[in-house]
């Protein structure tokens, strides 16, 4: 006769078989067998089970908007290997095993779902009496798993016998949740606070660039005033053809890359159009001259003869006469000079306590060298200095 054991309700109120099939067991539905192939959908209803043998099975995908009531019913039993006849039998349920006396008293872990110990599952509900435990959850729409797994043990130590019921029952729509919050809300939370975070990260990058612009733009906008010159397009053509070969030999260079640099920048250019739209002129201007320069090389102009054009005789005669004008303008103005500084020349020496003849001497000698100043340049009618 096989070897059956019975056990005592927490109130002491009747006993049952353990060998005796409980209801919708695997025996009647062949659904329900240790690793049965549930269809990757997501149902409403179905049932599964699972052994103590340490193997996953798995949930189908569930709507992680809905909530379902996951139940967990049966006993199994298992002993150590070499008490085939009559050897001590371990019973245990979902969350307890037999003591001694058979009572099912003693907590355990060993069956999990998703990697979470159906003990600390969340709304758990416990009836010891029929070992049945529920529990309520949101659905996952990854695949999760269901694993019973005796601590201390492995296949090789033990033999285990029966299975744990595992039934799925989708809930109505308007069923409360015995959550805080949802999972849908829990998920909705965390994806407005990352997103909250990436704003505040992303004007925070905003302001900073912000602030790196207005100082770029700060220091370019002295250096466009104090160059303001280069807005002028006759300007532009003088300093492209007097300063060619630097232009093609340096700034060429130097300015094309501060050019490009700022340019290039994300938002530099409208940004600056609204600000300081010299800076774009600025900018703009240099390069045209590094253009002008470059079509200078490229295209040589054409020498021209520079043969003066032929003088009639009033051109010639008021040219001679100007010439005359600014000659009589230079004598006037030298004789002027050097009667005022023979005057302070005698003014100076007089205070000396010297021998009149001597000093009439000095004096006499000084007074020439100043009439003789300049003199050597008017020679032949050459031109004199112009004061």
């Amino acid at each position: 006769m096989p070897n059956t054991g019975r056990t005592t309700n927490a109130n002491g109120n009747g006993a049952r078989n353990l060998q005796e099939k409980p209801p919708n067991s695997s025996a009647k539905n062949p659904a329900c067998q240790a690793g049965a192939v549930v269809p990757n959908s997501q149902p409403k209803n179905f049932t599964l089970s699972v052994r103590g043998d340490g193997r996953e099975i798995f949930l189908p995908p569930l709507n992680p908007d809905r909530l379902y009531q996951v139940t967990v019913q049966g006993t199994f039993a298992f002993w150590e290997q070499g008490f085939i006849f009559g050897g001590p039998k371990t019973h245990a349920d979902g969350l307890y095993k037999a003591d001694h006396a058979g009572n099912f008293v003693r907590e355990h872990s060993w069956l999990s779902f998703d990697g979470l110990p159906l003990r600390y599952k969340e709304s758990l509900q416990e009836d010891r009496e029929v070992h049945r435990y529920t529990f309520r959850f949101y659905g996952k729409s990854k695949r999760i798993s269901a694993r019973l797994d005796i601590e201390g043990q492995t296949q090789s130590d033990f033999r285990t016998e029966g299975a744990l019921t595992i039934e799925v029952e989708l809930l109505p729509e308007n069923t409360p949740s015995p959550f805080p919050e949802s999972q849908y809300d829990f998920h909705k939370r965390l994806t407005q606070q990352k997103l909250a975070a990436e704003q505040k990260a992303n004007e925070k990058k905003t302001a900073d660039e912000r602030a790196a612009l207005e100082s770029d733009l700060r220091g370019l906008q002295c250096r466009a005033h104090r160059e303001n010159y280069f807005f002028n397009a006759d300007f532009q053509q003088k300093y492209a053809r007097h300063h060619l070969q630097e232009i093609s030999s340096k700034l060429k260079g130097e300015w094309a890359s501060e050019y490009d640099a700022l340019m290039q920048q994300p938002g530099f250019k409208q940004f600056a159009a609204q600000q300081a739209p010299e800076v774009i002129q600025w900018l703009e201007s240099r390069v045209n001259i590094a253009r002008l320069a470059e079509e200078m090389i490229a295209s040589p102009p054409a020498l021209q003869s520079q043969k003066k054009p032929k003088l009639n005789a009033d051109q010639v005669r008021a040219l001679k006469v100007r010439r005359d004008g600014i000659q009589a303008e230079d004598r006037i103005a030298r004789t002027k000079l050097k009667a005022e500084k023979l005057l302070k020349a005698r003014a100076e020496l007089e205070p000396f306590p010297l021998d009149p003849d001597e000093k009439e001497s000095l004096g006499t000698e000084l007074a020439q060298e100043i009439r003789d100043i300049g003199e050597e340049e008017r020679i032949d009618g050459k031109r004199g200095t112009t004061f």
